[in-house]
């Protein structure tokens, strides 16, 4: 990277070392969580599990927060000149560092890319489920099974797409005030293609599961337990 962006990447790395450091040991705890989490599975209580998997969590939140930090720092930074000099720890004084870190859109894009990751688990889930569906075609208990896998997974998924158009109108709200060049180029310049390709994808994905539970929604909420579901939707 450096052989291609030799400023970019000298920059990035005297403004923010000690973030990227913290990703990596963040990854490595993942790492560690997730192994955990698999090869102990018949070995372990619950609630060892549950602790587990709160791990894994909080640091996948952390570990992206750190990333967040450079790329919310390029897009809004806190100053326009970087000090150079400093041989400590530190690449500067403790107090330019933290501006640079936590920029003005550092939580906008946090809790965006959150909402995000969400979305896409449920719906990675729903494809899932539509595959083993297609396999068990010779079951019917199982054909439900995962169908109610489907219908889960998309809820999760349409749960973290109806957020994220909120969010994403905060997040470019404080872009505009911190930095309207940026939000030009986003909206109107070069990089609008982007912003065309991600709302047409966002579209899609929300009427395909409209679409979906329509078609279903009969064997959804015919079940008992499905009452208060339907409450919600009459």
């Amino acid at each position: 990277v450096y052989s291609l962006y030799p400023v970019l990447t000298l920059n990035l790395f005297h403004i923010y070392w000690w973030p990227i450091f913290a990703n990596l040991l963040l990854w490595s705890a993942q790492i560690f969580f997730l192994w955990l989490y698999f090869y102990t599975w018949n070995r372990m209580k619950a609630s060892s599990h549950v602790f587990i998997g709160l791990g894994y969590a909080i640091a996948s939140f952390f570990q992206a927060m750190a990333i967040q930090m450079m790329g919310s720092g390029m897009l809004t930074p806190n100053h326009t000149e970087i000090t150079w000099g400093y041989m400590d720890i530190l690449t500067m004084n403790w107090g330019t560092l933290l501006s640079w870190w936590f920029n003005p859109t550092l939580l906008n894009l946090q809790f965006h890319r959150l909402a995000g990751a969400i979305s896409y688990f449920g719906f990675l889930i729903a494809v899932l489920a539509m595959f083993h569906y297609q396999d068990k075609k010779d079951n019917p208990n199982a054909q439900k099974y995962w169908d109610w896998v489907g219908s889960y997974g998309l809820a999760w998924g349409l749960a973290g797409l109806a957020v994220q158009p909120i969010l994403g109108f905060l997040y470019m709200r404080q872009i505009m005030s911190s930095s309207p060049e940026a939000l030009q180029m986003i909206m109107h310049g070069p990089r609008a293609w982007e912003m065309l390709w991600m709302v047409g994808l966002l579209s899609t994905l929300s009427l395909t599961s409209i679409v979906y539970f329509i078609d279903r929604r009969e064997a959804i909420l015919s079940n008992v337990e499905s009452r208060h579901i339907d409450r919600i939707l009459k």
